[in-house]
């Protein structure tokens, strides 16, 4: 698997919007794993709305921008970049923001 992730946090009071790109301010390990797991691009997005509201920002919303491509298949999008991830409660069961994959894993592909 490999993926790219970036963030955009929209707050009011002041009303702001700031693009974050997490392989600013992680190891690169940690960017590597965070790019290609959801439950992570979720979590990386709820430790950003508790940092901008630490921050003073009111009504901070967090969405990701979120390419995923594996087993051979080309880079999709991997998260609904109009979901509020900050909103959305961690959970253990299939969510809605996580888009699905329908592409088949083209012929001849090595693994």
């Amino acid at each position: 698997k490999t993926g790219q992730v970036e963030y955009r946090i929209k707050t009011q009071h002041p009303s702001r919007t700031f693009h974050i790109y997490p392989r600013r301010h992680l190891e690169y390990f940690q960017y590597r794993m965070l790019c290609t797991q959801p439950d992570m691009i979720h979590e990386y997005a709820l430790h950003l709305a508790k940092e901008y509201r630490h921050k003073g920002y009111r009504k901070v919303a967090v969405f990701a921008d979120a390419f995923i491509a594996w087993n051979g298949r080309p880079s999709r999008r991997a998260i609904d970049p109009e979901v509020d991830l900050a909103k959305q409660p961690r959970s253990l069961k299939p969510v809605s923001w996580i888009l699905p994959n329908h592409i088949p894993i083209p012929r001849g592909a090595r693994f």
